[in-house]
């Protein structure tokens, strides 16, 4: 990872779904070099298709090659709302995301944690 930001590619679109609306998007490099991208969505077809919010991720490889599909990086599919989410890469290729989780109108704010083991 270089120590100066510099451009990665020009700009694209990182989602498939983009009915509704997406946002919050986050980018993470991971310590493999692939690249995370992450943001909430709203939209009840796509990736965590029910009612509410959820945190979506796709990996990339560092040349921008898409791993796998979207993939919801939130624990629950039921009509919660997570997000306001940060994201941190470990040092295994792996990284760990914490969100906030609306239940009934009320905010867990012991935000809960995962962390995610990419499989490539």
């Amino acid at each position: 990872m270089p120590s100066t930001p510099a451009v990665w590619l020009t700009t694209f679109t990182a989602n498939t779904t983009t009915d509704d609306s997406q946002y919050e998007p986050q980018i993470v490099q991971l310590s493999d070099g692939n690249v995370l991208i992450a943001w909430t969505s709203d939209n009840a077809t796509g990736e965590g298709a029910e009612p509410g919010t959820d945190i979506i991720g796709q990996l990339f490889d560092p040349f921008g090659n898409t791993i796998g599909g979207e993939t919801r990086l939130n624990h629950y599919y039921s009509a919660h709302n997570e997000r306001s989410f940060d994201i941190a890469a470990l040092n295994n290729g792996e990284f760990v995301i914490v969100y906030e989780d609306e239940n009934n109108a009320l905010v867990d704010l012991s935000c809960p944690n995962r962390v995610v083991q990419v499989d490539c």
